[in-house]
């Protein structure tokens, strides 16, 4: 069944299939993105299960796996903007770019992204947060093939007859 999916995906990718963009499989097209918008945005098992984890260490609020490098990434946004608008840092730091060697609040922040990802990689381990979330995927994408049978089908059988 997996291959049936993957093989889905690369149609829709497929620039030069004409029937991408008709109006009888526009349908499908719309659930494959919101397949693929639910497993990314969806909170699984494996994530709940992690996310209790995060919680445990002293990371609460992260729903899903990946937000973790987000929330770190925004911070370092946020941390070195505000560096970039502190004239005071700015003064005393001529000609210095903004580092965790050279700024308290970076040298901080970087501390703490070593602390998440440390409890980001236990908390995968323990919770078995890969094979979780792949049964979760597969689960979803084995369901989406059963629903959609008939279309995918037409879809593979348009794709083959193209010119």
């Amino acid at each position: 069944m997996r291959d049936c999916f993957n093989w889905a995906r690369m149609t829709v990718n497929a620039q030069h299939f004409t029937h991408r963009d008709s109006e009888e499989f526009a349908p499908l097209f719309e659930a494959i993105t919101q397949l693929q918008d639910d497993l990314r945005f969806g909170v699984s098992d494996a994530d709940r299960l992690w996310s209790i984890c995060m919680a445990d260490a002293g990371f609460e609020g992260i729903d899903r796996q990946w937000e973790a490098s987000d929330i770190i990434l925004r911070e370092y946004n946020d941390a070195r903007s505000a560096l970039s608008q502190d004239t005071e840092w700015q003064e005393q730091n001529p000609n210095v770019n903004s580092t965790p060697e050279n700024s308290e609040l970076l040298s901080e922040l970087h501390q703490r992204e070593i602390n998440m990802a440390t409890a980001d990689h236990n908390c995968q381990i323990s919770t078995d947060f890969a094979e979780r979330r792949q049964t979760h995927i597969h689960n979803v994408e084995n369901q989406f093939i059963t629903d959609h049978k008939s279309t995918l089908e037409a879809l593979r059988d348009a794709y083959e007859q193209r010119d």
